[in-house]
Formats: structure tokens, sequence, C-alpha cells
């Protein structure tokens, strides 16, 4: 399945908000296995001598509208999947998010960037 050379890149999403048919804002939220799946994905990539990345890991809000407030992700939801992603071995990390982190400090809510700091201070 995997060719010489590759890594797998998958991307993680926990929660997205949408629109509805009907206008509503709603928010559609990953299967509850969707670690689990991404563990069994990591165990194929193992056994055949490959590498599994998260090329894209959700730390910023996807909103059907900007609010002041996000609904589908927060600072420290960030930390809790990063942990999780490290848990089942993922050793490539890459986080979406970084234009929002500085639009947020910006703006008076630094708490963004202090995830990732902390963070990073974690991982030394």
């Amino acid at each position: 399945m995997l060719r010489q050379g590759d890594i797998l890149g998958l991307d993680v999403y926990r929660s997205i908000g949408f629109i509805d048919e009907s206008g509503r804002e709603r928010i559609g939220h990953a299967q509850a296995d969707q670690l689990g799946v991404l563990a069994r994905w990591q165990r194929i990539a193992r056994e055949q001598d490959k590498r599994l990345w998260v090329t894209e890991a959700q730390a910023e809000p996807w909103e059907a509208r900007r609010r002041e407030v996000p609904l589908t992700i927060q600072p420290d939801d960030i930390s809790q999947l990063v942990s999780q992603l490290a848990g089942l071995g993922v050793d490539t990390i890459l986080l979406w998010g970084s234009e929002y982190w500085l639009w947020r400090q910006d703006h008076g809510d630094p708490r963004w960037i202090e995830v990732m700091e902390l963070g990073l201070k974690a991982l030394v």
C-alpha cells in the first residue's frame, strides 16, 4: 500500500463548524474512534517500515461564522490533541493555525501563543 520512501501524512481535525440546510450553525465532530483509526494507520505504516506524520493537526478554530469565543477548539484542546498523538507514537505533528494564534494575541488573547510556548518547553 505504501511505496518505498513514503511517509504517510494524515490530517487530524476534531471539530468543524458548518451551516446546515436550514441555515443553523452546527458543529461536526470527529468520530469517537478517530484516534483509534489513526493508531491503526500508525501500525500499518510501521509494519511496512514507514513513518506516519500528522501533516495538519487542528490548532485553530474552524467555525461556520467568526466568533469571539470559538466553539470548535480552545487552546487547552491543542495540548490535549498533541499529547494524544504523541502517545500513539506520532513523532512528527504539524499544527495548523499559527496565523490565528498571532491574530488572537494581537487582539488581547495571548493564550493561544502561550500554549505553544509551554508545549515547546515541555518537548525540550
